[in-house]
């Protein structure tokens, strides 16, 4: 997806937090962030946003957002939330796992 022009990688300066960005015309969506140690990702992730913006992007999608339960899932969506934009309602429609 690199190689085609349809996704990127941002590193910070020492490479101890990567993050892939896959995109299309509209919209970036921030695929996974990885980091050693309590690495902070928010500079990785603004300029992320701000590299997208030049690619034409007009929306950052930062996914699924919890708002009760597991502790650690809430945590990440407090992540998230942080870059402000709005929160969107999303249904998924599937099959019920067994």
């Amino acid at each position: 997806m690199i190689r085609q022009n349809q996704a990127f990688v941002y590193t910070n300066y020492d490479k101890s937090a990567m993050g892939l960005f896959i995109h299309d015309k509209n919209t970036c969506y921030y695929g996974v962030n990885s980091s050693c140690g309590d690495e902070i990702s928010h500079p990785l992730v603004w300029s992320a946003i701000l590299h997208a913006k030049t690619l034409g992007c007009r929306e950052f999608e930062l996914g699924e957002q919890k708002f009760k339960g597991d502790e650690k899932l809430m945590d990440i969506s407090y992540f998230k939330r942080g870059f402000g934009g709005s929160t969107k309602l999303r249904l998924e429609f599937g099959k019920e796992k067994e």
